[in-house]
């Protein structure tokens, strides 16, 4: 566990939107990104009783939300870290190619598992596996999920 908890979500982000891409070929949708978070941290907190990234999750239209990672989105983007392409009818989608981040090794781990097991899954799966786990499917919007 120790003091690498929570990490730097910049840096957090970055590895997992390079990683994303480097695993499918593709740029990583905002939602996605989202999903996959809140499993890092739920996987985190379930094995570890602390989350990685110190954000606070709340259920909201769309399942576990945090606005801080749309304001992370905005900041690596307007500092070159990620790139964000528009692709009509489907949404934004990030990819990155930045290699100066620093995750612990045990926190690398984490997400490589969760990017493991969920990287190639469609987002419908994803989102089906988050919206039925029992901290999110028993919460009313705007509750404290994580």
């Amino acid at each position: 566990m120790g003091s690498k908890m929570p990490v730097s979500l910049d840096n957090l982000m970055i590895y997992i939107i390079r990683e994303y891409t480097r695993r499918t070929y593709k740029g990583i949708g905002r939602t996605k990104l989202m999903k996959l978070l809140f499993l890092i941290d739920y996987h985190a907190f379930k094995e570890k009783g602390k989350k990685i990234t110190g954000l606070k999750w709340i259920k909201w239209l769309y399942g576990p939300f945090s606005r801080k990672v749309l304001d992370t989105l905005d900041a690596l983007e307007a500092e070159g870290k990620i790139y964000a392409e528009e692709i009509p009818g489907l949404g934004v989608f990030y990819i990155s190619s930045y290699y100066n981040v620093n995750i612990s090794e045990n926190v690398r781990k984490m997400v490589d598992e969760v990017l493991k097991e969920y990287a190639t899954k469609s987002l419908d799966y994803i989102l089906t596996k988050v919206y039925n786990l029992p901290e999110v499917k028993n919460k009313d919007v705007g509750d404290y999920i994580l």
